[in-house]
């Protein structure tokens, strides 16, 4: 008889939040989770409703995606442990109906948190809006769950552009979160574009720098529920699970490796001395993963 391991017997009659869930690494974080952790009670996803298009149909075609062939193989009914939530971070009290609320509230004890606005060209005010003050809501919602919260927040390793060596510790920010986050609620959009360059050095882009206020979120509210942050480096596909190589998204150095493998792109300019900070989807899903165990395992160990 197969043993199971110590992170999937955690795991077991868990309720799980995960944000960023139609996104590259919450498709493979979702995969792996019911293909490995197969007795978790339940899988919330949140997710924002288009206009006259109800979430159910978004994600319809998802679950056809090769990533999840070997889990529809293992276990052909898995979308039974699948509850779609329609929300939003960038909304008061994420968009979520009182229902859906209260549902997270008594149910929810794992939150992966993903998603984020990742583009490097977002407006200063979008940024702000989703990665730091939607983790902020986020994080207003898992103190009133009825469960001990494990909460892991995905960063970037390349918000540390004011630290020389980026040590797997909290730093702190210049910036007065709350006052930033105050201050794109009122400032107009001409003045906060002129001014955003200013605002976001050292950082070269709003993504980097919201990433950092995020984080600077997350280590205040240790006092609401245990968190652990993890600092992907750019996300590229797997190489070992799901599916050897697999990938939806031409973000990165996916586009490259597509355009060499294709033959379109022949030659490049580089620098070589320089380095590439790559790590595979499934490298970074497992770590989120084990991460939740450890962080929990040490709330379980407390508590008895």
């Amino acid at each position: 008889m197969e043993q199971k391991s110590a992170v999937a017997e955690w795991f077991k009659r868990k309720s799980i939040l995960i944000t960023g869930g139609t996104g590259f690494m919450g498709k493979v974080l979702i995969e792996k989770l019911l293909f490995s952790c197969n007795e978790i009670d339940t899988i919330y996803i949140m997710t924002r409703q288009k206009l006259k298009s109800p979430i159910t149909e978004k994600l319809k075609d998802m679950w056809e995606l090769p990533v999840f062939n070997r889990l529809s193989i293992a276990k052909p009914d898995f979308l039974k442990q699948i509850v779609l939530v329609s929300a939003d971070l960038s909304l008061d009290s994420l968009g979520l109906t009182q229902r859906d609320k209260q549902k997270l509230i008594d149910n929810v004890s794992v939150v992966f948190h993903l998603a984020s606005t990742d583009s490097l060209q977002s407006e200063l005010k979008e940024a702000i809006d989703v990665n730091v003050s939607g983790t902020q809501k986020l994080l207003e919602l898992c103190r009133d769950m009825k469960n001990p919260v494990t909460f892991i927040h995905t960063s970037t390793i390349f918000c540390s552009s004011d630290v020389d060596v980026f040590e797997e510790k909290e730093y702190e920010t210049s910036a007065d979160v709350e006052r930033v986050i105050n201050m794109v609620k009122w400032i107009n959009v001409e003045a906060l574009t002129s001014i955003t360059p200013e605002m976001i050095v050292p950082h070269p882009n709003t993504y980097f720098y919201s990433k950092r206020l995020a984080e600077s979120v997350i280590s205040e509210a240790t006092s609401i529920v245990r968190v652990a942050i993890i600092r992907p480096s750019i996300v590229c596909p797997a190489i070992a699970e799901p599916l050897v190589g697999w990938a939806d998204t031409f973000h990165g150095p996916m586009g490259i490796i597509s355009a060499y493998a294709t033959g379109i792109l022949r030659t490049m300019y580089g620098i070589s001395d320089c380095d590439a900070h790559f790590i595979p989807v499934d490298v970074a899903v497992h770590t989120a993963i084990v991460a939740a165990w450890k962080l929990g395992s040490a709330i379980t160990q407390l508590m008895n």
